[in-house]
């Protein structure tokens, strides 16, 4: 499971920030997990994501409140659903 360091989350603008092109990971809808990070722990879901390549930073806007304003605290992940993959027999059939 892959994690990426919050490099800044704003309560202001509901955003977090981390290193790097992850628009296609943090689409809109897209369930994600907040970790030691204190107060921001938690769930939240992807409004939109938008990536500034003068930076070199994916911006994430989450329909959630976030409580703290911070720096460098923290890391976030996409949720996965429990139970694994989804599998498909297309034109099964028996006897």
């Amino acid at each position: 499971m892959s994690y990426h360091p919050i490099l800044q989350a704003s309560s202001a603008y509901k955003r977090f920030i981390i290193a790097g092109d992850h628009t296609e990971t943090f689409t809109s809808g897209t369930k994600l997990k907040v970790e030691d990070s204190g107060d921001n722990d938690g769930p939240y879901t992807v409004f939109t994501s938008s990536y500034f390549a003068s930076l070199l930073k994916t911006y994430i806007v989450v329909n959630e409140s976030i409580d703290h304003n911070s720096t460098d605290e923290g890391k976030l992940r996409v949720r996965r659903p429990r139970g694994g993959f989804v599998s498909w027999l297309g034109g099964f059939t028996t006897g």
